[in-house]
């Protein structure tokens, strides 16, 4: 088992009236999969012994690039134009990430103070047993629920807009690096 600590999965729209996130969470089909998968993929590899958790923000993020329909469709081979229309819609509503997401790790949800003071100092000072800090946005979905798009970033480093396709399993397709402009 391991741990990450993962900031901001959105959850929904609609249930929290205002600007403010959702109080309860409400997930579109496919979402919850979609970051189980890329939580899987994307931390499995870099899980140190004693690493038992993944700390989890609570609130979505935005992607720190810009991102539009034609920049998604040049950085992203093949993902359909639907996913893409889906995806830079879901950036605009907030969300809230519930206990709905599996991982092979514990995930532990974090409040947005709890992120700002894990952002000064290494995790690992303040969690020994956390494989990391992770970002993750709103999911967008195509219209047949096979095609998929979210931003996924560790806190020490870059960050990417990832595109996935499932056939049986959701699977990474391609992946589009996303740094805040200079």
């Amino acid at each position: 088992m391991a741990c990450v600590l993962v900031v901001g999965c959105g959850g929904g729209s609609g249930s929290g009236g205002g600007v403010g996130v959702p109080s309860a969470p409400v997930t579109r089909a496919g979402e919850t999969e979609v970051w189980s998968s890329v939580l899987t993929s994307r931390v499995w590899g870099q899980i140190k012994d004693g690493a038992i958790r993944v700390h989890v923000g609570r609130r979505t993020v935005v992607p720190p690039c810009a991102l539009d329909a034609a920049r998604l469709r040049a950085g992203l081979p093949g993902v359909r134009a639907d996913t893409v229309a889906d995806f830079l819609a879901r950036m605009r509503e907030p969300g809230a990430l519930g206990g709905q997401v599996r991982s092979i790790f514990r995930i532990v949800l974090l409040e947005p103070d709890e992120v700002a003071v894990l952002a000064d100092a290494p995790i690992w000072k303040r969690h020994p047993d956390s494989a990391g800090l992770v970002e993750l946005s709103r999911v967008g979905l195509g219209q047949g629920g096979d095609d998929a798009l979210v931003y996924f970033r560790e806190r020490s480093s870059v960050g990417y807009v990832i595109h996935l396709r499932r056939t049986h399993q959701w699977l990474e397709q391609t992946l589009m690096e996303c740094a805040r402009a200079p």
